[in-house]
This record gives structure tokens, C-alpha cells and sequence, in this order.
């Protein structure tokens, strides 16, 4: 099973390439994830982690089109971002983008409206606000929509994992 760690900084995965724009903490490849073809042939890999980084990006349709390509069908991609109505999401001033549970419906089979911006399709098999920081209000998860709409910032990290559909 082939699998990526994109954006790795110093978070170094075992049985993972890690890809970081930096040589950084034994990064395996150096490369600009905004600099595309990435240096990986078509439907390469298994599985693709995706922490922290698209947040990062000026175009994240172009860098999901991309995980997509080098994504064998079927492959699994899981993306953490910071929630949109975080203080780590708004704060911090390299972030250009904020995301929320909607925000990988671009990439879903069916949705028309979206077809005429990219052909990558994933299918969502997991979404997952986490209130790290405030563990005591998890036991009320089936009310995250209460949540996120009226007590935002509780929700620090949004968690996807996607599936690859070719």
C-alpha cells in the first residue's frame, strides 16, 4: 500500500512518502504543492493525508484535482483543516481559505452546478468536526449543527476522509 504524507513539515509518517515544501524534518521529496504536475505518475497511490495544508493554498480545486490524479480509484484521502469559525482558522494570517462540511461537495458525484469547474470526484465516507480543546461537549456530537451554527469556535478542526472515485 502506497501512501502520502503531503505538506509534512515535521510531522515525519512511517510507511509514508512525506512531500513538504521545505527540507524539513527528513522530509522524503521537496516540492511546491502549488507547482503542478506534482513528481508522481497517475493513480499511484493508496492513500493520501492531508493535515494542515489546503488552508494554505491559493487554489484548493487545483491541489484536490491533483490528489486526484496521483489517487488510484477507490484510494482514501483524509484532510484536516481548521474549522471555519475557529480562532486558528481566522487567526492566523497565512490561512486563505475556511472550510466547514459542505465545503468537499464540489467533488460530489451528481453535483451539476460543479461539473463545468473539475472533474475530480470523491465521495465523502467521513465528516467530523472535533472539539479538541472543549473534549467534555463530544458526547453531544449528533447536535453539531446546533453547535457550529450557534456556539462556534467549539470546533477547532474539521476531519474528512474522502474516497477516491474514478
Amino acid at each position: 500500500m502506497k501512501k502520502l504524507n503531503l505538506g509534512c513539515g515535521n510531522d515525519i509518517k512511517k510507511d509514508y512518502i512525506n512531500l513538504d515544501k521545505f527540507k524539513v524534518g527528513g522530509a522524503d521529496i521537496v516540492h511546491d504543492i502549488e507547482k503542478f504536475p506534482w513528481p508522481f505518475k497517475d493513480n499511484e497511490f493508496d492513500e493520501i493525508l492531508c493535515k494542515n495544508v489546503l488552508e494554505h493554498v491559493n487554489d484548493p480545486i487545483k491541489v484536490m484535482e491533483e490528489i486526484w490524479r496521483i489517487s488510484k480509484s477507490n484510494s482514501i484521502v483524509k484532510v484536516q483543516v481548521p474549522y471555519w469559525a475557529s480562532k486558528g482558522a481566522v487567526s492566523h494570517l497565512e490561512h486563505k481559505h475556511y472550510f466547514d462540511e459542505g465545503s468537499f461537495n464540489y467533488f460530489q458525484v451528481g453535483n451539476l452546478s460543479d461539473a463545468r469547474i473539475t472533474k475530480a470526484r470523491f465521495s465523502p465516507v467521513l465528516i467530523y468536526p472535533h472539539c479538541n480543546p472543549l473534549s467534555k461537549f463530544k458526547k453531544y456530537l449528533p447536535f453539531k449543527k446546533f453547535f457550529s451554527k450557534f456556539l462556534i469556535n467549539i470546533f477547532d478542526i474539521i476531519y474528512y476522509e474522502l474516497k477516491v472515485l474514478k
